[in-house]
């Protein structure tokens, strides 16, 4: 059992991309894979390989067009990176947000971040894992080093914009359990994640808008779930698991 609470889940469009080996290359490609997931034979390991294919070395799921090379970089670090964004933090939050859903949760929202900073797109970390909390927090209030442009105004070729923005929303959250309410009233409306639409906010670089789960993004979280529900159970990959909630609810992804 679990309590009913508002929830807010998402992820950024390159979640992967600081959370993998960087160094991989073809020739380690398959053994950093078996890695990640566990003992898999050969035709599993080609699966991965045909649903992340090696364009993504070269444009992303989203379509950005990436250099052929980064400083410090293997082949097919993108490629990697693609697979263990999804398997790690993205098709996971989407599961946490359906389940919450299952379960008639109608105060659950998700979001998209995808404000991309020049220096991260330069050294092709792009839009990684947490970057969103430089926003959220304001860039000077993290521990980390923060992306430039969030200290440049918009009408600059920045995007310190987008740091009220997500701050309304946010503020709105805490204050009221409601992203809406409190909300700058010029921003777009966050309508709650439903199984029918899979809705979210996207954040980006000239403001929000909702957008949908694309069915390309469901097909590949349909692939990765299995096996990155298996590896937090400690279970080989592939194992049937218990039903979610012990057949409460079901499961989209099994």
């Amino acid at each position: 059992m679990f309590r009913q609470v508002p929830a807010i889940y998402g992820s950024t469009t390159d979640e992967g991309t600081k959370n993998v080996d960087k160094t991989v290359t073809s020739a380690t490609l398959d053994a950093a894979i078996r890695k990640q997931v566990g003992n898999i034979n050969d035709t599993q390991l080609q699966e991965w390989k045909t649903i992340y294919p090696e364009t993504l070395n070269n444009v992303t799921f989203s379509g950005a067009v990436l250099n052929a090379s980064y400083p410090g970089a293997g082949n097919e670090w993108q490629r990697f990176a693609a697979m263990f964004g999804d398997a790690g933090i993205r098709c996971i939050a989407y599961f946490q947000s359906d389940m919450l859903a299952y379960a008639g949760n109608a105060q659950n929202w998700h979001y998209h971040y995808d404000v991309l900073d020049p220096r991260d797109e330069a050294t092709g970390n792009r839009v990684y894992h947490t970057v969103e909390l430089n926003a959220i927090w304001g860039p000077n209030n993290t521990d980390g080093s923060p992306p430039p442009s969030y200290y440049i105004p918009n009408e600059r070729g920045g995007n310190a914009g987008a740091i009220p923005v997500i701050q309304s929303y946010w503020i709105s959250f805490i204050l009221t359990l409601d992203p809406n309410t409190l909300r700058s009233k010029d921003l777009a409306q966050w309508d709650p994640w439903t199984l029918a639409t899979r809705r979210r906010l996207l954040f980006h670089n000239n403001g929000t808008m909702m957008e949908s789960m694309t069915d390309a993004e469901k097909a590949r979280c349909k692939f990765v779930m299995p096996y990155s529900k298996a590896k937090n159970a400690y279970a080989q990959p592939l194992t049937t698991l218990p039903p979610f909630a012990n057949g409460t609810y079901p499961d989209p992804y099994q």
